[in-house]
């Protein structure tokens, strides 16, 4: 018995037949919208920009995805890449912290004569955990600087920090000849009261021996618990 070719492929193979062919495709959805894009990829795509700006909204980060990445992720999903991220971010700030001796350490180690004192709450020995309370840095060029250089001059200020570490960043500021500023000595405080300037104003009279501070010109923004602080 011979067999036809032709019929023989024809029950071997599936056939298709075109019955309508449409050949514009105007309403068609977007081919690349990637709905089903993992929370895991978005988070390592969009990781160092919500490092940079702690505050990126989840309406700009959808926006940023469309028009870099031709990606739709549904709002929610960007949600939890949002709360990944900064869970993370949360995790490592920790680890920082326990670096911060070590950076002490390294910061006196090279530059001979700087000040830098770390300081931990008063309830770390009660919690037995060491928890960040402040810490107050002078590098010794700056301190020789504002000595054999600088204008008998001192701003004080202070603002509070707005990212993921809270708290409040205390400064000393000079003037040089030119009429430029001239950093002198800052600290990082938990919170703004009387106490924490008591104890960032006594490191900075120690460092540059001004002693009761006379002959040099303080000036402050007229905060009254600044104000309070350098007349007592």
């Amino acid at each position: 018995m011979q067999l036809c070719m032709s019929n023989l492929m024809k029950n071997m193979l599936p056939v298709l037949r075109v019955k309508t062919l449409k050949g514009e495709h105007n309403k068609c959805k977007d081919p690349c919208g990637n709905y089903k894009v993992s929370a895991t990829t978005i988070a390592f795509n969009f990781k160092e920009k919500l490092q940079a700006n702690p505050i990126y909204k989840i309406k700009e980060m959808r926006v940023d995805m469309k028009t870099t990445l031709n990606i739709n992720a549904h709002f929610e999903k960007c949600k939890r890449v949002k709360r990944m991220i900064l869970e993370d971010m949360k995790d490592s700030f920790c680890d920082d912290y326990k670096k911060l001796v070590g950076y002490a350490n390294a910061l006196k180690g090279s530059n001979p004569g700087t000040d830098v004192v770390l300081k931990v709450s008063r309830n770390a020995l009660e919690d037995r955990k060491r928890k960040f309370s402040r810490m107050y840095i002078c590098f010794d060029a700056l301190k020789n600087g504002f000595k054999n250089g600088l204008r008998p001059f001192n701003g004080l200020d202070g603002t509070f920090l707005k990212g993921k570490a809270k708290g409040q960043l205390l400064s000393a500021i000079g003037q040089d000849s030119m009429n430029h500023f001239y950093p002198i000595s800052w600290a990082i405080v938990d919170r703004k009261c009387k106490a924490s300037w008591v104890w960032f104003l006594k490191l900075l009279q120690k460092s540059l021996n001004i002693n009761s501070g006379e002959g040099i010109t303080f000036m402050s923004d007229m905060q009254k618990l600044l104000k309070c602080t350098i007349n007592s």
